[in-house]
């Protein structure tokens, strides 16, 4: 594949543009999980056969984690090289 090369400032629009998405992401989540967290924790506990409140824990900690994981694996590299390279 000649010629299928990505450079630096390539990369710094996908990873930024990537972080865009994932922020919108975060914020739909949060929502949701704040306006529909009764109904959504019903319906997990019911599925997987989970007390109510052990599905509430559970959505807030997938919340913790997918916020955590698009900082790490996307705010951080995207600010790396927006800001240092």
């Amino acid at each position: 594949m000649e010629g299928m090369t990505m450079s630096v400032e390539m990369l710094t629009s996908f990873l930024g543009w990537c972080l865009v998405f994932n922020i919108g992401a975060i914020l739909i989540f949060l929502v949701k999980i704040t306006v529909f967290r009764n109904g959504i924790a019903r319906l997990c506990a019911k599925y997987f056969g989970i007390s109510e409140q052990t599905a509430k824990d559970s959505l807030f900690h997938l919340f913790l984690q997918f916020r955590l994981m698009v900082f790490f694996f996307n705010a951080v590299p995207w600010a790396v090289l927006e800001f240092v390279w």
